[in-house]
């Protein structure tokens, strides 16, 4: 079956004819692009066609989202939207707000998102801001690049982190450092990660944060309403995560090309994620899915 875009405004990127009025394509395949002419385009369509006239509407190539994270995002369904402040002050007068209506024993891990990177200087938040809002239980706000977070003293503490502490990957996974050594509550990379464990056995809860197809499926699915025909996922969370994927490609329900990244930290670890991205490949590569380093 060949279907027929007619009447349409369609970008197709070439230099010599950004756009151009009619698209015809045949299963994966685009077989014409060119005027709006039945006579040129019908010379391709055939006898089984389907003819849309797009009414003047614009039709762009797919998007490629070349950095993403579709994992964190399904696991990070119950995390706390930060409305846009521009300053400090009034970021923790909502951070206290939340806290106060919403106790300890319905919520023991604040985790709010997302903070302006540029709010602080070169020092970095520190926790004692933090604590003048939320001193009951660990709390973090992430910054909106992702890769620095501010926690309290209270997080600190549960976590086991203190000036003996070494960081994960020093200069890049580490807790910025008053000159005594302690951590002075800002982290870059996900460094408190490494030590998650310590506070959620102390909290005697743990975030919910399965990669299922249920979490999964409706984050794929806004991206592909949105134009995203390809992406990069920066970093497979779990063996459950690729997995997923894999059920969700073999029942068709993953509708675009997704290139999937095994993450490592150091040098000492490349052997170890190497094996892992081999055993990705061999089991979960399909059409749509390909695993990288």
């Amino acid at each position: 079956m060949t279907v027929i875009l007619k009447n349409a405004n369609i970008f197709t990127a070439d230099r010599d004819g950004a756009f151009t009025g009619a698209l015809a394509y045949e299963g994966n395949s685009i077989v014409y692009a060119g005027e709006d002419d039945p006579e040129k385009w019908g010379a391709v369509a055939g006898d089984a066609v389907t003819t849309i006239d797009l009414k003047g509407k614009t039709v762009m190539p797919g998007f490629v989202d070349s950095h993403v994270h579709p994992g964190w995002v399904a696991k990070s369904k119950w995390h706390i939207k930060l409305p846009m402040f521009e300053e400090k002050e009034d970021l923790l007068v909502f951070v206290k707000d939340y806290a106060e209506k919403h106790p300890k024993e319905e919520c023991p891990f604040l985790y709010f998102e997302y903070y302006p990177t540029n709010m602080f200087g070169t020092d970095g938040p520190k926790k004692e801001w933090l604590d003048e809002a939320v001193r009951d239980r660990p709390c973090l706000c992430q910054d909106f690049g992702d890769h620095m977070h501010w926690v309290n003293s209270k997080m600190l503490e549960l976590m086991a982190v203190d000036a003996s502490t070494p960081d994960p990957v020093p200069g890049l996974e580490m807790f910025v450092r008053d000159r005594d050594g302690n951590p002075t509550g800002w982290v870059k990379e996900y460094a408190w990660t490494r030590f998650a464990d310590n506070m959620y056995d102390k909290l005697g809860w743990r975030p919910p944060e399965e990669i299922d197809d249920c979490a999964l499926a409706p984050v794929l699915d806004f991206f592909t309403r949105s134009g995203v025909t390809a992406l990069f996922d920066a970093m497979i969370e779990s063996d459950q995560h690729i997995e997923t994927l894999k059920v969700l490609d073999d029942r068709g329900d993953l509708k675009l090309y997704y290139d999937a990244a095994v993450r490592f930290w150091s040098y000492e670890d490349l052997p170890e994620k190497i094996q892992v991205l081999k055993d990705y490949r061999e089991k979960y590569s399909s059409r749509h899915i390909n695993c990288k380093l």
